[in-house]
This record gives C-alpha cells, structure tokens and sequence, in this order.
C-alpha cells in the first residue's frame, strides 16, 4: 500500500482512494501502465489482473483474492489472455495448485478455463496460471460443508440419584 501511495502521488499528484477496490483499480491501472501486459483472471463477478515487467526471468505478480469453497463445491476459473494493446492472444496456459488434496483442478482442452474442485478442508492453497512469463494466483479455502449425517451414542443405563 505504501508503495501505490507513494506512485499514486507521484503520478497524478493526488492521493490513493480509500476502499479496497478502488486502490485495486488504481493498482491495476498503474501495472498496466507501467508493464503494458497483463493477464486477467475471473472467478465470477471479480476480475484480477496480472502483469509482468519484461525481462529473462519469470515475474508472478500476485493480487487474486481468496476464494472460499465447501467441501462438496467447485468453480469455474476463467483467464484471457491480452497483448499490451488489449487484444486476445492464443497462448497456451497451465494450471497448478499447491495442494491437490484440497482443490484439485480440470483445466480445459484449450486451457482458458479451469474448473476448481473442492476436496479436502484446507486454508490458503494457491492456484496459479500461467503462460510461462506471467503468472496469476488465486488463493482457496475449503471448509467442511453442512451436516450429511447425525450418529447418536447411547451411554450405560444408571441410577438416577435420589429426590433432595
């Protein structure tokens, strides 16, 4: 935050927006401006985008947010790729994740799409697309979903004690 306070006062001589989406906005508009690639990631309704600066090793800009799952659910992910124009490009993706006993993932025949399988709880997994130069990430938790089934124990039979 410091450092979007510090470039937004630099660049446009005003100070950083207040709410969380707005600075996400304005962070988002300042990578793009900064690096001129970028990289959207969705999980319906919220959009992250992903940039890299140019150079021979990989940059993973990571400001996805966490994605909270039951047990018995799954979502679809859905990324486009973007030229620094904004215009599609026809990379081929992969997908991973940190821990496939709490999300497993079925990425798509043409890897645009991933759909996130809830398995095991677990907090903060990290998923990860990438096109080998840029890279986006998610973050999962699983929770255990509602009740399925209800057992009762009987105890031993006793007295009760006798009446005050």
């Amino acid at each position: 935050m410091a450092a979007l306070e510090a470039a937004a006062t630099v660049l446009s001589g005003q100070q950083p927006p207040a709410d969380a989406p707005a600075v996400t906005a304005l962070a988002n508009q300042l990578l793009a401006w900064v690096t001129r690639a970028r990289l959207n990631l969705t999980v319906s309704p919220i959009t992250y985008r992903q940039g890299s600066v140019p150079g021979p090793e990989p940059t993973r800009y990571t400001d996805g947010g966490n994605v909270q799952l039951t047990d018995t659910q799954q979502v679809l992910l859905t990324v486009q790729p973007e030229d620094s124009k904004g215009f599609p490009t026809s990379d081929t993706l992969t997908w991973s994740s940190a821990d496939d006993t709490v999300v497993s993932l079925q990425p798509s025949a043409d890897t645009l799409s991933c759909l996130v399988v809830a398995g095991n709880p677990g907090l903060g997994v990290v998923v990860t697309v990438t096109d080998g130069t840029i890279s986006a990430t998610d973050s999962f938790d699983v929770v255990p979903g509602g009740v399925a089934t209800l057992q009762i124990t009987e105890g031993t039979p006793e007295e009760q004690p006798p009446a005050p």
